[in-house]
This record gives C-alpha cells, sequence and structure tokens, in this order.
C-alpha cells in the first residue's frame, strides 16, 4: 500500500480488518465499535497521509441521544466524534505510515 491508492472497498475491509487487532488489543482504549471507521481510502507513505471513511448513521453514539428538531436542529454528527476520529486517524497513521511505532516505547525505569 505504500504510495498507493486505495480505491476498490473489498482491499480496505481487509485494510481495516488487519488494523482492528492492533488497534483494539492489549491495553488498548477502545474496542472495535470505537474505531468508527468502515474504510481506509488512502495510505501514501511519501507524503506521510492516510485518509479514512467514518460512517455517519443515526446509530453513532451521541448521535442517537440527540433531541432533533427538522428545523432548528437536525440530526448531525457530533463534535466530539469528530475529535475522536481525529485521534483514530492518528492510531491509523501509526499503523501504516510509521510501523516502527507498533512497538512500545516506554522509557527505561529509573533506579
Amino acid at each position: 500500500m505504500a504510495g498507493a491508492r486505495t480505491a476498490a472497498t473489498g482491499a480496505s475491509s481487509i485494510a481495516v480488518r488487519r488494523l482492528t487487532p492492533w488497534l483494539t488489543g492489549g491495553s488498548r482504549c477502545y474496542g472495535p465499535g470505537g474505531l468508527l471507521i468502515d474504510e481506509v481510502l488512502e495510505v501514501d507513505r511519501e507524503l506521510s497521509r492516510v485518509r479514512v471513511r467514518m460512517p455517519t448513521h443515526a446509530d453513532l453514539p451521541i448521535t442517537r441521544e440527540q433531541r432533533a428538531h427538522p428545523i432548528r436542529h437536525p440530526r448531525h454528527v457530533s463534535g466530539g466524534l469528530m475529535v475522536h476520529m481525529t485521534g483514530v486517524a492518528g492510531l491509523v497513521h501509526a499503523y501504516y505510515v510509521r510501523p516502527a511505532s507498533r512497538t512500545s516505547r516506554r522509557p527505561a525505569r529509573r533506579s
């Protein structure tokens, strides 16, 4: 995937499935439902860029709890979820663009 665009849904679905155990295993903060990614659209190591897609349906966390009004306050993706997705995109970047970041970087303990 280095320097190439992933256009096919099947390929990016595989990318998400491969990524999910790394992002959700061990001491990670979220289970698979917290990732909110349904496609990895692009991984470009040369430009140090990833693009992911997030579904925007009414059953998203926070969105499903909105008290919507069809004119004054229509349902929308919450700003908090947008901030969360920025962090998730950073994790995708760490996995695909900077694979060395997959290893633990704990500082040595001082005696």
